[in-house]
């Protein structure tokens, strides 16, 4: 099976870098996490793909046991036989349906959420935003308040100014005073 090991090591990293499907898994009252009919039949037709990383390498063994065994696996010596490559093509990997990591519902391949999720994850994206550069702390009804006042000042400031000062002419303003 050791032969196998780097297929099947492809095979599950791919398939835990993508959200599995809740409806594959059941949780026992004790804690005990079990897969479902349907998971189990979905991780089932991999088979082909394990039997054939591991069936050459098996038959390679039982040709050095045995020369000139049979090969039933790969079925090697009927196409060498026929004047074919002695090597069969490696089956398809099975295509792993791609999940909303939200709902869990399908999605297209390029998607990480699916349409009616999207829109809550770029809230939360948003949110979480605004946190961060403190424009959510900026528009609390307290700030909001302080900015009031301070705007309230400024008011009342513009509305006591009376004007330049006589001094300060156009002349003063662009050539400086000379003292």
């Amino acid at each position: 099976m050791e032969a196998g090991r780097p297929s099947v090591d492809s095979y599950v990293l791919d398939l835990i870098s993508t959200p599995l499907d809740r409806n594959w898994f059941y949780e026992k009252s004790d804690g005990e996490v079990c897969l479902m009919p349907e998971g189990r039949k979905a991780l089932s037709q991999t088979w082909r793909l394990w039997r054939a990383a591991v069936s050459p390498l098996a038959e390679m063994v039982a040709d050095m046991l045995i020369p000139g065994a049979p090969t039933p696996l790969t079925a090697r010596r009927n196409r060498e036989a026929k004047g074919r490559p002695g090597i069969a093509p490696l089956p398809a990997t099975p295509a792993l349906q791609r999940l909303c990591r939200i709902c869990g519902g399908s999605i297209a391949r390029n998607r990480q959420y699916c349409p009616s999720c999207a829109p809550i994850f770029q809230r939360e994206q948003v949110t979480a935003a605004a946190r961060a550069t403190g424009w959510e702390a900026a528009h609390t009804p307290k700030a909001q308040a302080l900015r009031g006042q301070a705007q309230k000042r400024h008011h009342a400031a513009r509305a006591q100014w009376e004007g330049l000062p006589g001094w300060l002419t156009e002349e003063v303003y662009r050539f400086g005073m000379s003292l």
